[in-house]
C-alpha cells in the first residue's frame, strides 16, 4: 500500500524545528569567506577603501593551505552553506582549490563576483561542481555607468561576456546592483537585462563608510524615502516585505545589542584570516592563523553576543536593513508613514547595519549535509554520500528568494572567447 503524502506544512515545521536547534545550540551553519580584498575594479563606493588595491597596510592574503584548512574546520563545525567572496575572489589563482574543497566537503556554495575575470577553468569547474548560485555585480545598464562607477574601462563588456559565459553554461546566475546616485535612473533596465536572460535580480542600498574610516563611499547614498520608494517598485518584493510584517509586527525588541543571527548561526572570515561575528563588524574577532575555528567561535564571538543594548535606547528607532544603512530614520516618523505602509522592521539590530547579503537566516543543523550533487542528479562517490539528502526547498538562502521568473535553461555546447573548442560536461566517474 502506498505511502500516505504529509501534509503541505510539514517541510516547513520541519525547517522551523532544525532553525530553532540551530539557534539554541549556536550551529555556525551559515558563513562566508573573503579569499581577498583585492579587486581588478575601482569601485568608488567600495568599503575596502585602498584594500581593494593592494596597498593598505597590515598582513597580505593567506595561502591555500590555509584556506583548504579553514574549510575543513567549517565543515566540522556544521556549515552548510557558505559565501565566497572578495574583493573578487577569482582575482585568486587557487579560487577553484578552495571552492572545490568546500563544495565536495557537503556545503553548498555561493560565489559573489564581477564576473570580468570568468574563464574556461572556472566554468569546467563550475559544470563539475555546480554553485548554488553565483551573483554578480552590475553597476549600471550602461557601458557609460557602469565604467564610471568601476572605473575601468572595458569591464562593462567583460562583466556581462561573464554572465553570458556563465548562463551559457547552465549555471543559475543572480544579478544584483546598488542603489546609488549614479544608478538610481538605470535599475529598471538592469532588471529587465536580468530578466532577458533569465537570471534573479535584486537591489541593495546599503553604502557603508570604509573599513578605515573613509567616509567617500556615503556621498552617493540616495535618500532614504527615495530609496524605499524605489525598491517597492518590485511588486513581488513588495509582497514578500508584506508577508514579511505580517509574521513579525509584534514582535518585541530585545534586550541585546545584536538580535540578527550574527554570531549565532553565521560567521565571516576576512582575507587576513580573521574570524567575526558579521562581515561588517570588525570587532571581537579571532586570528585563525593562531587557533582554530571552534576556539573563535566558542570564545570571542560567544562573547559577541553577550553585548547588552545600551541604556536608554529608544527600539522604535531602527536600523533598518534594507533602508536604514542610508541613515536611522524613526519607524513613527513621516517616513515610515509615507514610503513603509505596510512593512516593518525585523527585530531591532541595533550594534551596526548590516546588509542583507551579509546577515543569512540559517535553517539547518550540524551533520545533516545535503550532497551538492543530486542538483545535476549526478550519482558520484562522496565522502557525506551516506548522510539524509534534504530536499532542495529546505537549503538556506544566501539572498532574498527568488521569484518565479523562468531560468536560462540553454545548455549546448558554448565557445568562451580565446578558446577554440566547445566546453562541454567531464565525463562521469
Amino acid at each position: 500500500m502506498a505511502e500516505a503524502a504529509l501534509p503541505a506544512s510539514a517541510p516547513s515545521r520541519r525547517l522551523a524545528d532544525l532553525m530553532r536547534r540551530a539557534v539554541l545550540e549556536r550551529i555556525p551553519v551559515s558563513g562566508s569567506f573573503a579569499l581577498t580584498h583585492r579587486c581588478n575594479l575601482r569601485c568608488f563606493h567600495c568599503y575596502l577603501g585602498d584594500e581593494r588595491l593592494g596597498t593598505a597596510g597590515g598582513a597580505g592574503d593567506r595561502d591555500t593551505a590555509f584556506w583548504l584548512d579553514v574549510v575543513d574546520q567549517v565543515a566540522e563545525a556544521g556549515c552548510l552553506n557558505l559565501l565566497i567572496t572578495g574583493g573578487e575572489p577569482m582575482q585568486r589563482p587557487d579560487f577553484g582549490a578552495v571552492y572545490e574543497r568546500a563544495a565536495t566537503s557537503g556545503i553548498l556554495v555561493t560565489v559573489f563576483t564581477n564576473a570580468t575575470r570568468v574563464t574556461r577553468p572556472v566554468l569546467e569547474l563550475f559544470d563539475e561542481l555546480p554553485p548554488r548560485l553565483v551573483e554578480v555585480s552590475l553597476y549600471g545598464a550602461t557601458q557609460e555607468t557602469y565604467e564610471r562607477v568601476t572605473g575601468a574601462p572595458g569591464s562593462y563588456r567583460r562583466c556581462l561576456d561573464g554572465v553570458d559565459a556563465l548562463l551559457s553554461a547552465g549555471v543559475k546566475v543572480g544579478l544584483k546592483t546598488m542603489l546609488m546616485a549614479e544608478t538610481r535612473d538605470e535599475i529598471a533596465e538592469m532588471r529587465r537585462m536580468a530578466e532577458a536572460r533569465g537570471a534573479s535580480f535584486r537591489l541593495d542600498p546599503s553604502l557603508f563608510p570604509c573599513r578605515d574610516g573613509d567616509t567617500a563611499p556615503l556621498d552617493h547614498r540616495v535618500p532614504p524615502a527615495e530609496a524605499v520608494a524605489i525598491e517597492m517598485q518590485d511588486e513581488a518584493y513588495r509582497r514578500r516585505a508584506g508577508d514579511y510584517y505580517e509574521k513579525k509586527k509584534d514582535l518585541p525588541p530585545g534586550q541585546s545589542l545584536y538580535s540578527c543571527t550574527a554570531g549565532r548561526t553565521n560567521f565571516h572570515v576576512d582575507a587576513r584570516g580573521h574570524l567575526f561575528a558579521c562581515m561588517m563588524v570588525t570587532s571581537d574577532g579571532f586570528d585563525l592563523a593562531r587557533g582554530r575555528f571552534a576556539e573563535g567561535w566558542g570564545g570571542p564571538l560567544a562573547r559577541f553576543l553577550d553585548q547588552p543594548a545600551p541604556p536608554g535606547s529608544d527600539p522604535g528607532v531602527v536600523l533598518r536593513p534594507h533602508v536604514a544603512h542610508l541613515g536611522p530614520f524613526d519607524l513613527r516618523g513621516e517616513v515610515a508613514q509615507q514610503s513603509l505602509i505596510g512593512l516593518q522592521p525585523q527585530p531591532p539590530c541595533r550594534g551596526h547595519q548590516h546588509p542583507d547579503h551579509k546577515h543569512r537566516d540559517a535553517r539547518l543543523p550540524a551533520k545533516i549535509r545535503p550532497d551538492h550533487r543530486h542538483q545535476r542528479h549526478i550519482a558520484k562517490p562522496h565522502r557525506l554520500a551516506s548522510q539524509r539528502l534534504i530536499p532542495d526547498e529546505t537549503h538556506a538562502p544566501h539572498h532574498p528568494a527568488p521569484d518565479d521568473r523562468p531560468r536560462h535553461t540553454n545548455r549546448q555546447p558554448m565557445q568562451v572567447r580565446g578558446c577554440d573548442r566547445p566546453l562541454r560536461r567531464p565525463a562521469q566517474a
